[in-house]
């Protein structure tokens, strides 16, 4: 089931990034808005597409961003689910061990042994889902470094007003 999760998390951010490098790859028509003549471009670099590109590929590395820190969390809330388990096994273990204290049943040493196993078990799966989780927080952090990058550039090329650009009157 890790493995799983590996494969599908790798495909996911594969497929993700061959879309934005085909994206930056595809070249945009430089007529499809361009103004009549004589006519003032009020909003300069704003409008090109360079610059709404590299909004979009913010949007976009914000909203995986969003998604591996969603993943994360449902990680976290399992492993904590897993641990609340491994304790209560141990509880009854030890509660099995003083109810047998003195006596020689094979039984219950069994049981206690079975209930041992299982305890470490699931202490082992809630270690591995922990460890995914740290990977997957590892890539979210990635992620958001790229997130950053790509709109100080947009900011420095496009004066980094985006969207919410207000008239000056």
């Amino acid at each position: 089931m890790s493995r799983n999760n590996h494969w599908l998390l790798a495909a996911l951010l594969a497929v993700s990034l061959s879309g934005m490098a085909f994206s930056q790859a595809v070249g945009r028509n430089p007529h499809r808005r361009q103004k009549p003549l004589g006519v003032p471009d009020k909003n300069g670099a704003h409008d090109t597409g360079a610059c709404k590109g590299l909004e979009a590929q913010a949007k976009q590395l914000q909203a995986q961003e969003r998604q591996l820190h969603q993943q994360a969390k449902q990680q976290e809330a399992q492993a904590v689910s897993l641990r609340k388990q491994a304790k209560g096994i141990e509880a009854q273990r030890v509660a099995l061990e003083r109810s047998h204290r003195g006596t020689k049943s094979r039984g219950a040493e069994e049981q206690a042994k079975a209930e041992e196993q299982r305890r470490v078990g699931l202490e082992r799966q809630a270690d591995e889902i922990s460890k995914q989780r740290e990977q997957i927080e590892h890539q979210a952090h990635q992620l958001n470094e790229q997130r950053r990058s790509l709109e100080a550039q947009h900011k420095q090329e496009c004066g980094g007003h985006g969207g919410n650009r207000r008239k000056v009157t």
